[in-house]
């Protein structure tokens, strides 16, 4: 029988807010003036309790404006998250890797497993993201099926997104490039309790390019249909078909830790010519958690 003794591993993760646009207009500033109480003239008898002469109130100020109208005042928000890590394997394997692991692979090295920045902004009922991703994650993620002008081309773009929220204010429609929202693990190590990912993580699809609406039901319910170019597919398609997914989320107003996902894929994912013909693959994703305590 052999000993296994588990590989060390240290990490820092920095996440600076780097930059906040404008903060909203204090709820003051958006009241109109009080108006003037009349002042009776000789002769003349006094109005009547809590009569007034109307005023002409000032003119809110646009961010003010905007809050009244339910859109938020226009802002841009940076984030970034710098992660590296110290790895070494007690077994000393030979060919200087540790099996099972994903990021932190390679024995006796100081790595730098992420960099990333994420760009928020928002404009009216408009909202995007941009988020870009350096590091190991780029290195090792992608397979051998997607060409090497799309990974050089998207490999460090990993989100890029535009939302509209519609007059219904519960509805908004949005566009772009999305992380496919299938585990509950995440592309930012610091956030997996293990420092990696498992093998079902490494064989999903990882980003979709299409659309899809959004809507609020209330009390942290989500629900989201979307239509997509396919199976980890950006920018070529490997057959004329579409693909479709519906989900439905639910986080805990109160605690961003308590949460349940139901995720549901279906597509013909079959090459053009793949004999097999053009059969629908099924995915099924269902995951939660629960905060049961603070540690």
């Amino acid at each position: 029988m052999r000993l296994v003794t588990p590989f060390l591993c240290g990490a820092l993760a920095l996440m600076p807010a780097l930059a906040q646009a404008q903060q909203s207009a204090p709820s003051d500033a958006a009241a109109p003036a009080a108006p003037a109480a009349t002042t009776p003239g000789e002769g003349e008898a006094a109005p009547a309790t809590g009569a007034t002469t109307p005023v002409e109130a000032a003119a809110p100020a646009p961010a003010a404006e905007a809050e009244a109208e339910g859109d938020p005042p226009p802002a841009v928000h940076f984030h970034g998250t710098l992660e590296g890590a110290y790895s070494y394997n007690f077994n000393e394997p030979s060919n200087g890797i540790t099996a099972w692991r994903w990021y932190d692979t390679r024995h006796n090295m100081i790595g730098l497993q992420n960099a990333l920045l994420s760009t928020e902004w928002n404009a009216g009922p408009v909202k995007g993201l941009v988020q870009l991703q350096l590091g190991a994650f780029t290195e090792q993620f992608w397979t051998g099926e997607r060409s090497p002008e799309e990974d050089l081309l998207w490999r460090l773009l990993q989100q890029v997104t535009a939302e509209w929220t519609t007059p219904l204010h519960r509805l908004s429609i949005e566009g772009g490039l999305f992380n496919v929202p299938f585990g509950p693990e995440y592309n930012t190590n610091y956030l997996n309790w293990n420092w990696s990912t498992s093998n079902l993580f490494a064989i999903m699809p990882y980003q979709i390019g299409g659309f899809r609406a959004n809507v609020d039901l209330g009390r942290g319910w989500t629900a989201r249909g979307g239509v997509y170019n396919g199976w980890d597919r950006i920018v070529t398609d490997n057959n004329s078909s579409k693909s479709v997914m519906v989900s439905l989320e639910w986080e805990n107003p109160d605690d961003e830790e308590t949460y349940f996902f139901f995720n549901y894929m279906v597509g013909n994912e079959r090459g053009r010519e793949d004999p097999r013909g053009p059969y629908a693959r099924h995915t099924f994703d269902v995951y939660a958690q629960w905060h049961a305590m603070e540690r």
